[in-house]
This record gives C-alpha cells, structure tokens and sequence, in this order.
C-alpha cells in the first residue's frame, strides 16, 4: 500500500507570520550580523550523501517541475539533507554565483542553530513550507534573497530532505511556494513507491522500540529483553533511529552539543553505546561510517505522528504527554522534540475541537506556554471553567517570568 504524501499546503498569510515570529524567537541566541553558514561537508562528501540519498532517483522529475521558474525567475534550486546542508544547487551560472555569494553552496550547513532563520533551516525546525523574504532572514543576506522552501518525507513520516528555491527579491512573482509544494508532494509519492516491502523478522531480527516520550533515560525493548540507557546514549539512541541514513562523528559533535564536541570523545562514546547494546545483539548493534542501527527501532515519537497523520488526536495528545527527552539540550533532540510537539499542536488547532486543546495545554510539557493557553481563552465562551483555568495560568505564566 503506497502512502499519501506528507507535505503541507503553503501557510497563509498568517500561519506564516506565525511561523517565522516563533524562528526568530529560537534565533535570538545567534547575532544579527552577516550570514555565515558553516562548512559541514567538503563537495565530495555532500555530492556522496546526494548519489545515496532517497531524493536522488528523483531529481529529474524535481528539475522538469521546476525548471521554468528557475530559468525565467533566475533562480536557484537548492536540494538540502534533512539537517538543513545544502547537498546541491542547480541554476544558470549567474544565479548561482549569486546564490553562492550569500552563502548557499554544497556543504554549507543552513541550519537554524547556525544562520538562525532562513528558507532551509526553518522549514527543517518547523517541518512546515515556508517563504523568508530579504529582511526577513535573521542573519543579513549580502546579497539579498528570498526564499522558499518545503521539507520532504518518506513514507514513514521521517525528513529525508528540504526543496529551496532562493533568488533576488525583484524576481518574486507569488506562485513560487504553491510550485515547490506541488513538486515536494510528486517527489513524496514516488519517495513511499519505493519504499521496499518489510520483510519477515526471526526472533533477533524481531521489531523493536525505543521510548523517549516524558523520560530523562530512554528504553530500548526488544524480543530479548529491555535496556534503561544513561542521557547521553539516549540521545544518540534517538538520533540514530530518526536519521535513516546515518550520522558520523562529526555529525552527531554537533547534534550533541550546540558548541560541538572533539569527534574522537564521540567515538569513545559509541564504543561504549555499542558496548551497552552487545547483550541485546541482533539489529541493535551499531554500523560504522556513518553510524547507523543495523535495523532501526521505531519510537514512541513516531507512534504519536502516526496517530497524528490517521486522525487519532486524542490518543496522539496522551500519548505524547511530556514531550520528547524532555530534559535533554542537545540541538538535535531538541529538533526532533520540536517538530513532533509543533505537528501535534497544528493537527488539534485545525481540528476546532475546544476541549482536545484544552487537553493539550494541561499536558507537562505546556505547562509554560502562553500563546497555547491563550488559544484555549479564545475557545471558551467567557465565564466558563476552561476559559477561567486557562487565564489562570497564562497569570501564573507572567508572574513566574517576571520573578
């Protein structure tokens, strides 16, 4: 059975405004001064990571959609992994080299973490299409650029990457979101017909889980048994089994620590992770360059997307009650917990269903969020219980920040 595709309409007006004031708000740590984008991967290592990637066998079909408008707009197109590295740019020389002065070249990492807001990096941190326009990039843009972008999906709901068109703000014609979206959908289709059947499992090769959801130390259950992981081997533990196609020891420096980390501590790291796994054997085990599960477990995170994309929000609602690792601060997780919690909350807030938002805000890990708790004011009629409970909190919410 082939899956629908994942992605988005374009926002509205102002779900975008929404969308970028909540980047922002996650760029502030950063300086406003000119973009620097940082070299994550030499061209070689960023064109490998392309030839091996699921969008590579649809290029073509990317290209055809889109060539019109990156000829006639003088655009570039930008193909980028699902941390936000931009793995190709394709476009005249002119716009390219443009492109390339602000930034945008193979093996640059666009991330939000490092450029703060940007086509590439928000729609990685939102998991939503997006349009950034000139000024409205966190970091400046010399030259300046509008862009848009759309994540892409497997068929199992994870990022397998990110579509951008960027050009100069003059070429705008209004239509550029609606396009990219309709070829990140075609690419979304022909991703999931690829997708390979599941075979039949033995006993070792049995499903596992790994629950991340409301604990500090994840637990990996599998036929033979179950493991309590320590913080950090969780965290990797989660990053492994969301990235399909693996992460080296410079990848997770960075996924692990926002100042990123000697790679050869990651390493020791891994020996030990790879150490803790040996009595659970079997696909637990740990690849090598990139580091990668032999057989990736599935999550308690994804369960609560995938109750999400069938319509099953109450259930999704509790069952993600705590968040993702709720105490971790690795920039990686802290990905993965965003954008599971901000696909949640977009679902219940299109649902119109009052007492489900309600039930979302009373869960732990909204405990401070105003903007949510004032949703729930706005669904209530005056007077009533919910509404009352809910200006409490948003009260107790501003007398807490301001001690």
């Amino acid at each position: 059975m082939v899956t629908l595709p994942h992605v988005q309409a374009p926002p509205t007006p102002a779900e975008l405004s929404a969308l970028l004031r909540a980047s922002w708000a996650r760029s502030r740590p950063l300086p406003r001064t000119r973009a620097t984008p940082r070299r994550a991967l030499s061209d070689d290592e960023a064109a490998r990571r392309l030839r091996a990637g699921p969008l590579c066998p649809h290029l073509a079909v990317i290209e055809t959609l889109l060539a019109p408008t990156v000829r006639d707009e003088g655009l570039v197109l930008v193909v980028a992994d699902p941390r936000g590295r931009v793995l190709a740019v394709h476009g005249s020389s002119d716009a390219r080299r443009r492109a390339g002065n602000a930034g945008v070249r193979a093996g640059y990492d666009w991330s939000e973490r490092v450029v703060g807001t940007s086509g590439l990096g928000t729609a990685v941190a939102a998991g939503r299409p997006v349009r950034v326009c000139g000024a409205e990039h966190w970091a400046r843009l010399d030259p300046p650029l509008t862009c848009w972008a759309v994540p892409v999906r497997g068929a199992s709901g994870d990022l397998v990457g990110v579509l951008d068109l960027s050009g100069s703000p003059s070429a705008e014609r209004g239509n550029e979101l609606a396009l990219l979206v309709a070829a990140a959908a075609a690419v979304e289709a022909r991703v999931a017909i690829d997708r390979p059947e599941p075979t039949a499992a033995t006993d070792d090769e049995s499903p596992s889980q790994l629950d991340v959801i409301a604990r500090r130390h994840a637990v990996l259950r599998t036929a033979r048994g179950e493991l309590s992981l320590s913080a950090r081997h969780s965290e990797i533990a989660l990053l492994l089994a969301t990235r399909p196609e693996g992460l080296t020891a410079d990848d997770l420096a960075h996924e692990l620590e926002r100042a990123g980390r000697d790679p050869a501590v990651v390493r020791a790291e891994m020996r030990r992770l790879r150490a803790a796994l040996a009595p659970l054997a079997g696909r637990e085990s740990v690849r090598p360059r990139p580091y990668r599960f032999r057989r990736r477990p599935t999550t308690d995170a994804a369960r609560v997307v995938s109750l999400v994309r069938s319509g099953r929000l109450g259930e999704a609602v509790r069952a993600h009650a705590g968040g993702v690792l709720p105490w971790s601060t690795a920039p990686g997780v802290e990905t993965v917990r965003r954008e599971v919690a901000l696909r949640l909350r977009t679902a219940v807030g299109e649902a119109g269903e009052p007492h489900l938002l309600l039930e979302l805000a009373r869960c732990p890990e909204n405990r401070q969020d105003a903007s949510l708790w004032g949703a729930v004011v706005a669904a209530f009629a005056p007077g009533s219980p919910p509404r009352q409970e809910a200006l409490a909190a948003i009260e107790r919410i501003d007398s807490e920040l301001r001690d």
